[in-house]
């Protein structure tokens, strides 16, 4: 199938990789990043290979090979620059034919192209290359009309930008002249680079260049055998010259018996039948990398889902260690708070304050003078906030927020520095600090007392204010309410329901205006203990959510994942 223009999308590897990162719970996961950026840029070759029907032609090898001697010679001109000082290219350097266009939808847009004629008045001197930049000699020789030639730097090269140059254009390569010499022909790198080209299926002429006169082709090919299999017919050996190495090599039988064999080269690969077999080949490789992908992303998708799940089940055993270190730890002083806000509140509406003030004096003297309660006035609602962040112990909301953080990283988290997930929960703010606990908890109490005063208000201007004895009555209501709180401090708030029941119902008329407020009261007091709960709570489900955003940031987009599906089917048709 063609990888038509409604298939070709301008997509960046860096673009496209924005939108398909992973958290790298797995160990294909890990190393995906660079398989989608290939990827990419080998739809993005295919298409343009497609759209530009030429045979291309990289010479590639080692340092200091003399692979750039070879091209030389192969174009008949000193193009790229050659000497003894290593590694000498430092870019790529191009031969094409004037009337080819190289630039139009070329698939590596971080490359800007530099022409230069070749002709008789040819002033510049041979080119070194540079990063980023494929200078071109273009000529007017109609036997390589067809044919892009291009020397390389060294593949095993010292320069990092030098060794991804060779990693990218190198897939534009319908034929590979790797050019080898007696010092580097076992080496590790030339070596494993020349095992992947042929495992790619590109054609592959091997040259050993420099040779001295003692060695032949046997000899040779029985040491590239250890590390890699050159096909038959694919091994050329090139004597050493001495002197003008371009021209000398040119007289050089085996040299010119190479060049033959590179012209057929390239005149099979011009033929339909052998386009559309390489062509197919390529694309069904595509596919099966598209579909390795696309598997990788489903396991990922799973492992995120068993991950939230691990993350939900830790904060539940947090929840469960918070709600138990508060029984231990809720003390008088945290309940005398909050009824201390009950009692200020509601006082007031309360337009008989001084005989409540004088009833709760009178009920709670015997328990004063027993010595079990104390009468003092209660601070405003900001200075009892402060008093009770001073009395209150947050260390066991503090210890099992951060022991919840640590066993998500410790237990949960691939342990790689390589790891997105693990490099994105230890990025500072996403564990919470001491701290940021308190700030939180102080945070959820001073919305606690914003709800009590709106519940008061709406409370207060539902009662009828034609009714003085009701008025009155619940006066006195609210008033033996606080009391009966202020008195059973050893139940706290999970008592409230039997404190009303026991000290309060008793003095309830049957009146509509007692009965509303008794109503109303109890509602207030259970969802006060609800809310009070939930509030020292929520710290776990704050801290949740960052880890959880971290996941959603690393997930792949739907929109990114559809399109390599839509890729892997429109290739297979």
């Amino acid at each position: 199938m063609a990888v038509n223009d409604s298939m070709h999308a301008d997509l960046s590897p860096t673009l496209l990789w924005q939108t398909l990162r992973l958290p790298g719970f797995t160990e294909e996961g890990l190393g995906l990043s660079e398989e989608v950026q290939a990827l990419v840029r080998e739809r993005n070759v295919l298409h343009y290979k497609e759209k530009t029907p030429l045979v291309w032609v990289f010479f590639m090898g080692g340092t200091g090979t003399g692979k750039s001697t070879v091209f030389n010679a192969v174009c008949g001109a000193v193009l790229s620059a050659v000497g003894a000082e290593r590694p000498k290219t430092a870019g790529a350097v191009g031969f094409v034919h004037d009337q080819v266009a190289l630039e139009s939808d070329f698939p590596f847009p971080e490359f800007r192209f530099i022409s230069h004629q070749l002709d008789a008045s040819r002033t510049l001197p041979p080119l070194l290359g540079e990063p980023g930049v494929i200078h071109l000699w273009v000529h007017q020789r109609p036997e390589w009309a067809s044919v892009v030639l291009m020397d390389t730097p060294d593949v095993d090269s010292v320069e990092i930008a030098n060794r991804n140059l060779v990693e990218t254009l190198w897939r534009l390569a319908d034929v590979v002249v790797f050019v080898m010499s007696q010092e580097k022909y076992a080496d590790d790198v030339p070596s494993k680079f020349l095992k992947k080209v042929m495992a790619e299926g590109t054609d592959v002429l091997v040259v050993c260049n420099k040779m001295g006169g003692e060695f032949r082709e046997e000899d040779v090919s029985d040491i590239l055998e250890r590390e890699t299999s050159v096909p038959e017919g694919a091994l050329w050996l090139l004597p050493w010259v001495s002197s003008n190495p371009v021209e000398a090599l040119q007289q050089e039988a085996a040299f010119q018996a190479f060049v033959r064999a590179l012209q057929e080269t390239m005149r099979a690969l011009q033929t339909p039948q052998r386009r559309t077999s390489w062509m197919a080949q390529r694309k069904e490789a595509l596919r099966r990398r598209l579909e390795r992908v696309l598997d990788v992303i489903s396991k990922e998708h799973l492992q995120a889902q068993r991950w939230k799940e691990k993350l939900r089940h830790y904060a539940e055993d947090a929840v469960a260690e918070i709600v138990d270190d508060q029984h231990r730890r809720f003390s008088s002083e945290t309940r005398s708070y909050l009824q201390a806000e009950i009692r200020a509140l509601f006082s007031r509406y309360d337009v008989l304050a001084g005989p409540r003030r004088w009833l709760s004096r009178w009920v709670t003297a015997p328990l004063r003078f027993l010595g079990l309660m104390s009468f003092e006035p209660y601070p405003d609602r900001a200075e009892a906030l402060q008093r009770i962040r001073n009395r209150m112990d947050l260390s066991g909301i503090q210890s099992a927020v951060q022991r919840y953080g640590r066993r998500v990283l410790e237990e949960t988290v691939p342990n790689r520095p390589e790891s997105p997930m693990h490099q994105a929960v230890i990025q500072p703010g996403v564990l919470m600090t001491p701290e940021e606990i308190s700030q939180h908890v102080y945070h959820e109490q001073e919305q606690l007392i914003q709800w009590l005063e709106t519940v008061f208000l709406d409370l207060a201007r539902d009662i009828p204010k034609g009714k003085k004895w009701g008025i009155y009555s619940t006066s006195v209501l609210w008033g033996l309410l606080i009391l009966s709180l202020e008195v059973a401090v050893g139940g706290g708030l999970s008592v409230v329901d039997a404190v009303i029941d026991a000290a309060i119902a008793p003095f309830v008329t049957k009146g509509a205006v007692e009965l509303f407020a008794y109503s109303e009261i109890q509602k207030i007091a259970r969802q006060l203990s609800e809310k009070y709960r939930a509030s020292l709570l929520s710290v776990v489900e704050a801290q949740r959510r960052r880890l959880e955003a971290c996941l959603e940031l690393l997930m792949p987009s739907a929109d990114a994942v559809d399109t390599l599906r839509h890729w892997a089917r429109e290739i297979a048709v």
